[in-house]
């Protein structure tokens, strides 16, 4: 579990930098979001990737702006 509540939040990029945030979930595993993922300062796109075969909940109302990447699982 990252994040113990919605009200946490994870914050990407400083200084216009684009930045992904990866999960890499093994096999047969499970993990959750539960804080909000927002983009940082300037004017970088976020993003997230979820790689490996378990399975990825975002359990918040995240704000960043990038992509949302599903590489393998779910």
């Amino acid at each position: 579990v990252f994040g113990d509540a919605s009200s946490d939040t994870f914050v990407l990029a400083e200084s216009n930098q684009g930045r992904i945030l990866t999960f890499n979930v093994g096999t047969a595993a499970t993990a959750a979001v539960n804080a909000t993922i927002q983009n940082g300062a300037g004017s970088g796109a976020d993003g997230i990737t979820k790689t490996g075969l378990g399975s990825l909940t975002v359990n918040s109302a995240s704000t960043y702006t990038g992509v949302t990447a599903v590489n393998q699982g779910s």
